[in-house]
């Protein structure tokens, strides 16, 4: 018998004869999982990151680094990140030849850090080709005293006696020894990946980064030769700092509440379900108090990272990285009560919502940062929303300010209905569905404070927001439901789900003058069912919202009255305006906005929006997705449906 490096506890296994359901379904598991390995053929899905040029802001640079990953059928699914460069508007590799043929990556392309050819493989080369040997590997996580990563305290390490069986959900039998869970951890291959007998050999593995997309510091150096660190999460539940030049691994950090699915990401069995961890975008918040390019921690600069989990959980995790070699836990947010460094946050959902770092006066003697900088963010999804019949929520139906360097909850809104914990300093009975996007906060009057903001939930409705900078927080903010563009405020509620419209994200905001119009702020946002991309129930739409009253800041009771934008076709001056079998469309001055259905003539083959607008040059950019609706000519062909780019005119929707 070949011994295994790998060790589990003892068991007894006993077993019976299967009944004809069991063996119908274990035949359905296996042909699945056929399915997703030829799915999973050189499949690579990216989200791209470009630095802003440190030394001219006014500038990017031309390296540009892509989250990659392919789907598996496990716990663990392959990733990595790989560099490449834009040269003339082209994406290059390290022979400075195009890395892209016809949207994938080609077969002969070798990413900057890869030392050879890795074209479409999502596991050669890359940040994954560079990962330190597992003795020498800077693994962090953060157990609740030493706020140093780099203690030993906070090891990931055999050595450390704070890990434990309980800490990492082990113990019972047939489980693997806590031993060989933090040597997988670390690099190790215990479970002989590679089928080569040796079991003390570097695996060289990175985890999927599924929705989070990396970011890029600019530490110092020059233009031409930036001291750059990329900072990448993944659903292994890692947090790595990756050295921009080289590839190589500085450190990885693994909040303490994801070292309970290290076990089951090792033992790797086949999962129907997607497994997720750390799944959220970094935001970074870079202080550079002479705007020279260059951290310098004695003048008081600072670099600090702020992360969700999206699908992986409802927390929000905060490092100081001002210097990237030893990184700092600066604090945690969470739904619950929580421990050292830890502040609760009532109601939040899982953490979709990127925090957004603006300042913020808020008054009253509020515990505050001298420089009044302020974390703005949603509470996030509840999952309640994966159902397709309209539902509201108790969790996630939040807004939130937090002091960006203590954590410390500064203000809420909040939802009034049956369940929400907590007293927010700003009730609205409206809000009553969760909202996964993120925060657009804006500083109309450019005194340095942000005075707007506005967002969108799954109840298909746009929120606007004024921050009364000085106020306490019972009256800090006053806001209110701007549109209601679903079934969230029809009565009595439709039992097709045809309007259940849900939006995932933000609106994307512009200042417009148009002649014979008063001044507007112009709300550009797509609907579309994120959490079942498959649907095509849903009568999604692009829409085009009119904010009316752009520079004003409203009282509360101003917005308690406040005529609310609908998509009834009722009436004009409460309603948007179809355009769309109107190329040319005149938008009547009375209207509250447009619309574009998205449909084929009068077919609706489920087309919906899951990816924020963008406004430029008048003009309204977004991309759509549609399943398939039929099936494929060759049937050994997955099915991966359509995508739609679109640029319509941002007055009147016109192509």
């Amino acid at each position: 018998m070949t011994p295994k490096r790998w060790r589990r506890r003892s068991t007894t296994w006993t077993f019976s004869r299967f009944s004809r359901s069991v063996c119908t379904k274990t035949l359905a598991t296996a042909l699945n999982n056929i399915f997703l390995n030829i799915l999973k053929t050189n499949t690579t899905f990216t989200s791209p990151a470009v630095p802003v040029n440190a030394f001219n802001r006014t500038q990017t640079l031309n390296d540009l680094y892509m989250a990659v990953f392919r789907p598996g059928n496990g716990h663990h699914w392959p990733g990595n990140v790989k560099k490449y460069k834009v040269q003339d508007g082209v994406i290059v590799d390290a022979e400075a030849r195009p890395a892209i043929d016809k949207g994938f990556f080609s077969d002969t392309a070798r990413s900057i850090w890869s030392a050879g050819t890795d074209g479409q493989d999502v596991t050669l080369g890359g940040a994954a080709s560079h990962l330190p040997l597992p003795a020498k590997r800077n693994l962090y996580t953060f157990l609740g005293g030493n706020t140093s990563l780099a203690a030993p305290a906070n090891a990931v390490a055999k050595g450390n006696p704070g890990l434990t069986d309980a800490l990492f959900g082990l113990g019972s039998s047939g489980q693997p020894l806590l031993v060989d869970v933090i040597d997988w951890m670390r690099g190790t291959d215990v479970m002989d990946i590679n089928s080569n007998g040796v079991f003390d050999e570097p695996r060289m593995q990175m985890g999927d980064p599924v929705h989070a997309k990396p970011a890029v510091v600019t530490y110092g150096g020059t233009a031409d030769a930036p001291d750059a660190v990329v900072y990448a999460a993944t659903n292994d539940g890692y947090l790595q700092a990756i050295n921009a030049s080289d590839g190589s691994e500085l450190w990885a950090f693994v909040p303490r509440e994801l070292l309970s699915i290290q076990a089951a990401l090792m033992d790797n069995r086949p999962s129907p379900d997607k497994h997720y961890g750390l799944d959220g975008d970094v935001r970074v918040f870079k202080v550079d108090r002479n705007a020279n390019g260059t951290i310098e921690p004695a003048t008081g600069d600072r670099v600090l990272l702020y992360l969700g989990m999206r699908r992986g959980g409802s927390n929000y995790y905060a490092l100081d990285v001002t210097n990237p070699a030893s990184p700092r836990f600066l604090f945690e947010l969470t739904p619950g009560a929580g421990g050292v460094g830890t502040t609760q946050m009532p109601g939040l959902g899982q953490t979709w919502s990127t925090p957004v770092v603006a300042k913020v006066d808020v008054g009253g003697g509020a515990a505050q940062n001298a420089d009044r900088f302020v974390l703005l963010f949603a509470g996030g999804y509840d999952d309640s929303q994966d159902n397709e019949a309209y539902n509201t929520d108790v969790i996630g139906n939040r807004i939130y300010m937090v002091d960006a360097l203590s954590g410390t909850l500064l203000w809420f809104a909040g939802g009034t209905a049956t369940g929400t914990v907590g007293s927010p300093s700003l009730a609205l009975a409206r809000m009553n569905n969760s909202i996964p996007a993120d925060m657009l906060v804006l500083d109309l009057d450019q005194d340095g404070y942000a005075d707007r903001m506005y967002t969108a939930d799954t109840g298909g409705r746009i929120w606007r927001f004024d921050i009364n900078n000085g106020q306490p927080a019972s009256g800090l903010v006053a806001g209110g439901a701007l549109a209601s563009l679903g079934n969230a405020d029809v009565s009595p509620r439709p039992a097709a789900a045809a309007n259940t419209r849900r939006f995932y994200h933000a609106p994307d905001a512009a200042l417009v003058s148009d002649r014979g119009v008063s001044p507007f702020i112009a709300l550009a946002i797509g609907s579309g069912f994120r959490g079942h991309p498959l649907n095509t129930s849903n009568h999604d739409r692009i829409y085009m919202v009119r904010d009316a009253v752009p520079f004003a800041t409203l009282t509360q009771s101003q917005y308690d009255s406040l005529s609310v934008t609908t998509d009834s076709g009722a009436s004009l001056s409460t309603d948007v305006q179809d355009v769309t079998t109107d190329v040319s469309a005149a938008v009547s001055a009375t209207a509250r906005g447009w619309k574009i259905e998205l449909r084929d003539a009068n077919s609706w083959l489920g087309e919906k929006v899951l990816s924020q607008a963008s406004i430029f040059n008048n003009r309204i950019l977004l991309t759509s997705y549609i399943p398939q609706t039929s099936e494929p000519a060759d049937p050994c062909t997955p099915g991966l449906g359509t995508n739609r780019a679109y640029a319509v005119s941002l007055f009147n929707g016109s192509p």
